[in-house]
């Protein structure tokens, strides 16, 4: 083995081991920033996670086309991540928007309610924990017919609508 090839070797091990220490200071760095919700000041990143699903527990078959009385169901899913206990209001409702909408009742336990027509609503309160989830079927049916109406499901905090999501639902005569 000559000089040549002992540097070469050399200079080869060199760049291997930079490379080595280059990809564990880049994993590093971000793993570090994928795992910490630390936003640019260094305060924890918080938020709410507000979802429906189906009966199954999947996000794509929801109670699109319902008769009069007819139930439909959906799980309503609230999870806190505000690093507080945090006290919000769910509003399940029917209309274009929530100032237009009558609160006509609470929910009950069994989270099963009928509205009767277009711009009435039904509300509970939901007071949850940081990282506590709020997991509730709720049973509904639509009183009016009409081609597609809108149910809302709005989840207020600080008596402002914080999230919001909506289905349109069909409903026909019996």
């Amino acid at each position: 083995m000559n000089v040549l090839d002992s540097k070469k070797s050399r200079l080869f091990v060199i760049s291997i081991i930079i490379i080595l220490v280059s990809a564990v200071i880049g994993n590093y760095y971000f793993i570090e920033k994928t795992v910490d919700n630390d936003d640019e000041d260094g305060e924890e990143e918080t938020y709410t996670e507000f979802k429906i699903f189906d009966e199954t527990g999947v996000g794509y078959d929801y109670p699109t086309d319902l008769r009069v009385s007819e139930t439909g169901k959906v799980t309503v899913v609230v999870n806190n991540q505000e690093r507080a206990l945090e006290e919000y209001t769910l509003v399940i409702g029917l209309g274009e928007s929530y100032e237009e909408m009558d609160i006509i009742e609470e929910i009950t336990d069994d989270f099963n309610f009928t509205l009767p027509s277009n711009n009435t609503a039904v509300e509970t309160t939901i007071e949850l924990a940081h990282d506590e989830e709020w997991n509730r079927t709720v049973e509904f049916s639509i009183e009016e017919p009409r081609e597609k109406h809108k149910l809302n499901f709005l989840l207020i905090r600080d008596e402002e609508i914080y999230r919001y999501l909506h289905l349109y639902v069909g409903v026909t005569e019996e």
